[in-house]
This record gives C-alpha cells, structure tokens and sequence, in this order.
C-alpha cells in the first residue's frame, strides 16, 4: 500500500517538472536566423539580399560578405542598388538623424577579378532610419555565365547583428549563392536605308554589352525565309553588296560570346536596291559579277564605252583616248574571266589592277570598253575592245560625245 503511494506521488512530480519545463520554454523567444541570398535578376543582374528567419528578430548592424564568382568576371563591375539603411565600401558617406546615410563616389570593383568584399554598417540611431529585417542589400552585372558564392569576410567582422551579447547557433547566418546563365541582349537597333541606289547596301547596329560577335543575315522576300548569312565578326557595320537589282532586302542581326547567341533584332521594313545611278546596260549581272567597276557607269566615267578606260583626258590637246588606255588595254589583253573574290561571290579579286602613265591605279576590266566576253575561254579584253579604242572616231580625239553605251 505504502510503495503504490510512493509510485503516485512520484508521478504527480514528473507531471508538474514537465509542465514547468514547458513553461518555460514557451517563455523563451525562438531563436531567429538570417538568410542572405544571390539571385539572377534577368539577363546578366545579379542581387544580393538578406530576410530575417524565426521569431526573435534582431536586426542587422553591419555585413562583411566575400561575394566570389567563378570564372573571373570579365570588366569593371559597379555595384548599384545600394540598401539605404547601410554604408556601403568603399565610398565617402555622411549621416543625420533624418535621412540617414548619404553615400557618393566611385564604388568599383576591377575586371578579370574572381570576387569582391562587401562591407556595409548601419549608421542609424533609433527612428525612422533603423533598418529593416529583410531587403536588398545592392545588385551588380556579370558579363558572362559564372557561378556566385557568398561567404562571411572574417577578417572584417562578418555578419554583425544588433544584439551582439547574444550568442548564435554556428547555423544562425545562411549564405546562399546562385548559377548565373548570361543570356545577351539582342542589339537595340538595326538601321540601313529603304532604298539604296548602286546595290551597295550600308547595314549598322548597336553594341551589345558582352558581346565578342555579330552574325548578320539577309532576306530576299521580306523576312520570310532567310537564306544568306552575309556577315560574322565583331564590327558593328557591313556594307552588302546584294548580287540582284530591283529587289528588295530585309536584314537581322544577333550578338554572341562563349556562352551563346542573343535572339535576332529584325528591320521592320525592306531596302529597295535599284541602280538608278550608275550601270544600266544589258550586261548588269556581269557589272555586278566584276564589283561594279565605276568605269562602266555612265555618270562616273561617260567615255568608256569610246575606248577611255581611265576616265581621264591626256596630253596637251586633252585626249580622253590615248597611250595611257592603251596600258591597260595590253595589261588585260587576253586574259581569262576575272577570279571570283575569296570571300565575296558578288566581286571578282581586287588585286586586277594597274597604274597608268597619269599615275591612277585602274581596274583592268575598264578596258572591257564593250562590256561582252570574247573567245572560247570568255576573255574580257580582245579585238573587239581593240577595235573600239583605235576606230578613227576615238584615238587621240578631243571632247567625244557622250552616247549610250550598249
């Protein structure tokens, strides 16, 4: 009888420590944590921000963070976005109770660099400047795809809270980093005109911070279909020589690094490419096939087709036909269809050239005075230019008439 009494007073005991202990513990504020987090915003952003966790909130005084990148960023980096609440280094910074920091200056970090510190204090004295427990502590641009780690600096104090007598678990501060995949901005613009009056189509566009190339693209119906890549290369402009006359072109652009292609920036409208200034003749496949030598275009050089391949008058009594044409005449005389240009089908090679008498470096098909081909192996220049510039009516007489050339 005894020991079974023993045995309810004993457990009435247990009973009340148990509730007591609960009690208590619910007396005690749950221990708050702070999260830090490195997010990707859009195409090449990256914030960092911080967000108070548990229930106890004691709001942050001071950061110290190591924010690393891998690989190295490739320029300059300028933080931006800066929490008003916190002094951001380096920087020159002053404070009232009103409006809190005030920070100016030059924050930048250097490029080809694998990280940076990032040291903010809150400066505030109780009010309306305290600061908040989450928010954005500042934001910076990447150029390329990289990994970001955040880690406490040590060395400068870490993350410092507001109560600094209390003691926190080693888990207390959570660092989070994040993958940044760099997607490029397309260019911003793409301009070349409605109409263009010798096929030589001028094609510009804007600079894409990042990027290393241009891929350049040309279309023959509007944007339907597009069949000719026309440019690769880190210039931000490219004159097309189009092969076709009196046809209309549309034309795209996209940027490019290591880490891939931008979407294509698209002209809303097409280019007209007439030849309404220069060649005009039967032959305008062929003045296209040569790089539409100036010397068969009427308005340039009116006298070609007289037999005058440098389009200059020689001698006292001002001949337009004379030894000089003869020079080149002999140079081209019986020479196969010019060599198709290496990387422009649309022009043959420039190196057909020669320097006349009157010192003017002049393109051999300029004594193609009837714009044909001659022969079995298609000669430009033969008897039949020959016969062109000795007829009676072209050597070595003044101030020809202008006709139209057939």
């Amino acid at each position: 009888m005894a020991l079974q009494k023993e045995k309810t007073m004993k457990g009435k005991i247990m009973k009340k420590t148990v509730l007591v202990l609960a009690v208590l513990m619910l007396a005690v504020p749950a221990m708050a944590g702070i999260r830090i987090d490195a997010n990707q915003v859009g195409s090449t952003g990256v914030k960092v921000s911080y967000v108070m966790t548990g229930g106890d909130v004691n709001i942050p005084r001071a950061f110290a963070l190591d924010v690393n990148m891998s690989p190295a960023n490739g320029v300059a980096l300028v933080p931006t976005g800066f929490d008003p609440n916190f002094y951001v280094a380096p920087g020159t910074f002053t404070y009232n109770d009103v409006n809190g920091a005030t920070y100016w200056g030059t924050r930048y970090v250097g490029a080809d660099v694998n990280g940076f510190i990032a040291e903010m204090g809150s400066l505030y004295v109780g009010g309306p400047n305290q600061p908040k427990s989450t928010g954005t502590l500042f934001s910076f641009t990447v150029t390329k795809s990289c990994t970001i780690t955040l880690a406490q600096n040590a060395q400068r104090g870490g993350v410092v809270m507001e109560d600094v007598n209390k003691t926190f678990p080693p888990g207390y501060v959570e660092l989070y980093g994040c993958v940044v995949t760099v997607v490029l901005d397309p260019p911003a613009q793409i301009l070349y005109p409605t109409s263009d009056p010798d096929c030589n189509i001028p094609v510009s566009w804007s600079a894409v911070a990042g990027a290393t190339k241009y891929e350049l693209d040309r279309s023959a119906n509007s944007g339907s279909t597009w069949t000719q890549r026309i440019y690769d290369g880190n210039q931000l402009s490219k004159v097309d020589s189009v092969g076709t006359p009196l046809t209309t072109y549309r034309y795209r652009v996209l940027a490019k690094n290591a880490d891939g292609n931008s979407l294509y920036r698209t002209g809303t409208f097409d280019c007209n490419a007439t030849l309404s200034t220069c060649y005009t003749g039967a032959k305008t496949a062929d003045w296209i096939l040569m790089g539409r030598p100036p010397c068969w275009c009427k308005s340039v050089v009116p006298r070609q087709c007289h037999g005058d391949a440098d389009g200059r008058s020689q001698g006292k009594s001002n001949y337009w036909v004379s030894t000089w044409d003869l020079e080149v005449l002999v140079a081209a005389w019986s020479r196969p269809s010019y060599k198709t240009h290496p990387t422009d089908p649309n022009r043959i090679t420039e190196d057909q050239t020669i320097t006349t008498g009157g010192g003017n470096a002049i393109r051999l098909v300029c004594a193609d005075f009837d714009n044909t081909l001659q022969g079995k192996t298609s000669y430009r220049v033969s008897t039949w230019d020959l016969a062109i510039l000795t007829a009676a009516a072209n050597w070595s007489r003044v101030n020809l008439p202008d006709p139209n050339c057939p």
